[in-house]
């Protein structure tokens, strides 16, 4: 007979708990590597936040002012986010023109590189290897990264930016010039999305501390505020105003608690085993000296603190990027403190079984994605009404059509509803612009949702479309509004394909 023991103590058997996770995170990341590839291919836009930011590469490229402290005149558009982003991107606009496969591809490797790091950091905490791998491979199966990842948007840059100095500061030989260069890449961070000036920083003055180096986190937050006070100022002046104005002014959106309670209650319907997994670590600590516990714990303090702000309307669920970061990092952590046997196959288990809990949403999220990159062929019809368009084209949802044309965005809906909404901007002019029939095209999502129209489109703006358009066709939930009057009619039939 063979021996119970013997059988329990097989090479196999001690290995299948990491073999069956591997293959269920295997999984998930094939998943996210299929709709990154089909993503970077698709030529238009996947998200509304994407149309403004390649606008805002063209305006670099182009030498035209981000951030203006007059929105009384048109443009009617606001730049919420330093220029660190844009600017990387002007070089490749100059190469390759307006497309948005170059910034995917950048969030794609910044997402990486990001769980490159974080596993890098576990690693210098744990001495384990493995602890390492499962941290970084984890943060990438987390629905929130995988979705975001794709996309021409600033988060995965910032995230990489800012765990690049956490990274280069617990490695660092221990002299005073050790935070020298995180303190950079901690103010490089902010400049590409200034809420990353919370948790890594935070993490880095809290690990010093912890080692007993208080004279080193001065001089990392003493550089951190000389840097980015420099930057801020140097903006603020080359922009009379316009930076601090766009960036906070125009940015600070009405914040509700009701929706910051409703997103939380999705994080815990969501991660319910991942944030056990997580408060388990925090309790427990690494393997290792007091300080690498507290490294991580202020880090997942400073990720709540800034996904906190998922409260304010407009946001979406980049605001979780730096907490799924952390939910990686403490994954790992814990990983390396079970030892083989039951605690080990434990924790493999619900690691497995959280995975597994993430698929739906997963799905749910790539299909907006799937959705769109399935309907190219009425995207390129709709983009040829663009292209035909004699002149400044106004549109929502497709905004990001615009500038893919070479078009400059003449009024983002949202950003400019949202200020009117708070009496910093006054729709009347281009109510009025809109009321004399100045634009052949008005692209508009969804127009039978209130609601949303409502957010996007001041009242004023509303009333003069209803008075001087008419829908002249429909491609998937965009209706095709032309000028009302002579001449109309023969147009509107011209785009009947589109019904």
């Amino acid at each position: 007979m063979t021996d119970p023991a013997a059988w329990h103590d097989s090479p196999w058997i001690r290995r299948l708990p990491t073999m069956l996770l591997a293959l269920v995170l295997a999984a998930a990341l094939a998943r996210w590597g299929w709709l990154a590839a089909r993503a970077i291919g698709f030529p238009y836009p996947l998200d509304y936040g994407e149309g403004p930011l390649l606008d805002q590469v063209a305006r670099i490229v182009h030498d035209q002012p981000l951030y203006r402290a007059d929105l009384s005149t048109p443009p009617y558009t606001v730049a919420n986010y330093p220029p660190l982003y844009p600017a990387a991107l002007a070089a490749f606009y100059r190469a390759f023109g307006p497309a948005y496969w170059y910034g995917r591809v950048l969030s794609w490797i910044s997402t990486l590189v990001a769980a490159v790091l974080l596993g890098a950091i576990v690693h210098r905490a744990t001495r384990n290897r493995p602890a390492a791998t499962v941290a970084g491979a984890v943060f990438l199966a987390i629905p929130y990264v995988a979705y975001w990842s794709v996309l021409f948007r600033i988060d995965a840059l910032a995230l990489a930016v800012s765990l690049g100095g956490l990274w280069l500061l617990v490695r660092g030989a221990g002299t005073g010039r050790s935070v020298l260069a995180p303190a950079v890449l901690f103010v490089a961070a902010v400049f590409v999305r200034q809420s990353y000036g919370v948790a890594a920083p935070l993490a880095a003055f809290a690990w010093l501390l912890a080692r007993g180096r208080r004279r080193d986190a001065g001089l990392l937050a003493g550089t951190c505020v000389a840097l980015g006070g420099l930057g801020l100022l140097g903006l603020e002046v080359g922009t009379r105003g316009g930076f601090t104005h766009n960036i906070i002014t125009a940015n600070v959106n009405a914040y509700s608690l009701a929706r910051l309670g409703e997103q939380v209650r999705d994080l815990v319907g969501l991660s319910p085993f991942l944030l056990g997994v997580a408060l388990l670590a925090l309790w427990k600590g690494p393997r290792g000296e007091r300080d690498e516990k507290v490294l991580l714990a202020a880090y997942f303090a400073g990720a709540v603190l800034s996904g906190a702000t998922i409260g304010k309307i407009g946001s979406n669920v980049n605001y979780f990027m730096e907490l799924s970061a952390a939910l990686g990092g403490l994954t790992g952590i814990l990983y390396a403190g079970t030892r083989r046997g039951v605690s080990r196959w434990g924790l493999f288990a619900v690691l497995a079984a959280q995975i597994l809990l993430f698929a739906p949403r997963t799905e749910e999220y790539f299909a907006r994605s799937e959705t769109r990159i399935a309907h190219r062929d009425a995207l390129d019809g709709l983009m040829a009404s663009v292209h035909e368009a004699d002149g400044v084209v106004l549109a929502d949802s497709d905004l990001g059509l615009l500038p893919l044309d070479g078009r400059s965005v003449y009024f983002q809906p949202f950003e400019m509803t949202q200020l009117a909404a708070r009496g910093l901007w006054d729709p009347e002019p281009l109510a009025r612009e809109v009321l004399e029939q100045h634009f052949p095209l008005v692209l508009m999502f969804a127009p039978e949702d209130k609601e949303l129209l409502r957010e996007r489109w001041p009242v004023p703006v509303l009333k003069a479309l209803s008075a001087s358009y008419a829908p002249a066709g429909r491609v998937g939930a965009t209706v095709l509004f032309l000028p009302r009057g002579e001449g109309a009619s023969q147009r509107i039939r011209s785009h009947d394909k589109f019904n």
